[in-house]
């Protein structure tokens, strides 16, 4: 399943561009009924604690995913781990 899909280059910072102490890469795919995200992270201590829509998620030590379906960058669906 997974063997088909290439891993992204890894995870940077989105404000600074450096690299985190830890690794973190993704390969995603699809099909008709789902989305596929499989995660590669060095880190051992992944949290979050926020619940609410819009909450300031990324001062937690969380993995996130977004899904825009329309492309408005506002009515996005999200998933953390």
């Amino acid at each position: 399943f997974w063997n088909d899909v290439e891993w992204s280059e890894d995870f940077v910072d989105i404000a600074t561009e450096i690299s985190p102490k830890f690794r973190t890469k993704v390969k995603m795919r699809w099909d008709d009924e789902f989305l596929y995200v499989g995660a590669y992270m060095e880190e051992t201590d992944v949290w979050g604690t926020l619940t609410d829509h819009n909450s300031v998620i990324f001062h937690d030590n969380d993995f996130e995913v977004f899904v825009d379906a329309e492309g408005t960058n506002h009515n996005y669906k999200e998933v953390r781990r």
